[in-house]
């Protein structure tokens, strides 16, 4: 042991078991309001501009399966709309 590691913290080659969260397949997973995330894709779009719904996703940390259904949501208040569509 040289004299810069700490005795007290375990090596990380020490720890087997590591604490993966489940990723959230449907809004109500995510423990988060859909009003809430709503917020978050209108406010980042409103600084963003233009942006693709899957950067929007991956802003968030979500799948866009899970985001697509707020998508849905503002696109049918006239909150967003599409520009095109990349099929």
């Amino acid at each position: 042991m040289t004299g810069t590691e700490s005795p007290d913290l375990p090596l990380v080659e020490d720890v087997d078991e590591r604490v993966v969260p489940p990723v959230p397949e449907h809004i109500g997973d995510t423990g988060l309001p859909s009003a809430m995330i709503e917020q978050l894709l209108l406010k980042m779009l409103y600084f963003r501009g233009d942006v693709t719904g899957r950067d929007l996703a991956l802003a968030i940390g979500l799948k866009y399966s899970v985001v697509d259904e707020v998508i849905e949501l503002l696109k049918r208040q006239h909150l967003i709309a599409v520009k095109r569509s990349l099929g």
